[in-house]
């Protein structure tokens, strides 16, 4: 468990009153609305529970991978998500057992119950579900879960600190698995630069602020062009290296989120082009 300074962090909370009364103190503290702090509590339970699930050789069935591998990685520096993406290690035919697996103990304090699993639009073999996360018997938030396979068989996983649950007095698991930084990279180059049918604009404009800040933490560039071949390859669609296109709705919204995060560029097209730089880069690498 990681527990943090006992000196600095207050009594384990009895009831979700008294959380909650903690999360807004934490909150004033941080800058971070009760919402990001609550998912992260909640993504901490459910990496902690969902760590429990293992095969016969050991290996943990779940990994989580971005927004919350983002902030893993970056801490205050990412920006904030509205779920929990996990990849699943294990067999897709037994994805409801294996959570059940995970989800049916209490973890840290906290009880789960999940809602039925369905497919995410356009993509058959993501699945996404809801969760209760449970506090001394009441529902403190109800995250989805985006859960998708190991596309190619060769991703690679590497387990990072937790975040720290200090400030209300909680203990999280001391380490989660997340995707390793080159399969990320890839998987989100693959994301923003997807071309979508009848005249949809891809949405994926949040992708370029996490690229820009990935791009800082992978040395080792052949290793992601081998990741990049092998995750385009699976997808399909585009090719690899693909050309990045600016959609017409991205530029507020990324303004508005390099600006949040105190990022440069904050305008879409300086950004494009860089990200453009780093797909070239890595072609050629």
């Amino acid at each position: 468990m990681n527990t943090g300074d006992p000196a600095a962090r207050p009594k384990r909370p009895k009831t979700k009153a008294r959380l909650e009364q903690l999360i807004t103190q934490w909150q004033k503290d941080s800058g971070y609305p009760v919402s990001r702090l609550n998912l992260r509590i909640a993504a901490m339970m459910i990496a902690g529970a969902l760590a429990r699930v293992v095969d016969p050789e050991g290996r943990a069935a779940f990994a989580t991978k971005g927004g919350i591998a983002m902030e893993l990685r970056m801490r205050g520096k990412a920006r904030a998500t509205n779920d929990i993406d996990l990849v699943l290690r294990g067999d897709p035919e037994q994805l409801a057992d294996l959570l059940d697996r995970g989800l049916a103990a209490p973890y840290g304090g906290f009880s789960f119950r999940r809602g039925e699993i369905t497919s995410l639009p356009r993509r058959d073999e993501f699945r996404k579900v809801k969760v209760q996360v449970i506090f001394a018997g009441r529902v403190l938030s109800s995250p989805q879960l985006e859960i998708s396979p190991a596309e190619t068989g060769h991703e690679k996983f590497i387990a990072v600190p937790s975040l720290p649950l200090d400030a209300v007095g909680l203990d999280g698991p001391e380490t989660v698995l997340v995707l390793d930084t080159r399969w990320q990279i890839a998987q989100k180059l693959h994301a923003v630069t997807e071309e979508y049918p009848n005249g949809y604009e891809n949405p994926r404009f949040r992708d370029l602020v996490d690229l820009q800040l990935l791009e800082a933490l992978e040395a080792d560039l052949p290793a992601v062009r081998q990741a990049c071949e092998q995750v385009f390859a699976a997808r399909g669609g585009q090719t690899w290296p693909p050309r990045l296109i600016t959609q017409p709705s991205w530029s507020e919204g990324y303004a508005a989120l390099a600006e949040e995060l105190d990022m440069s560029p904050t305008d879409v097209e300086t950004a494009v082009d860089a990200v453009q730089v780093f797909i070239d880069r890595i072609a050629t690498a």
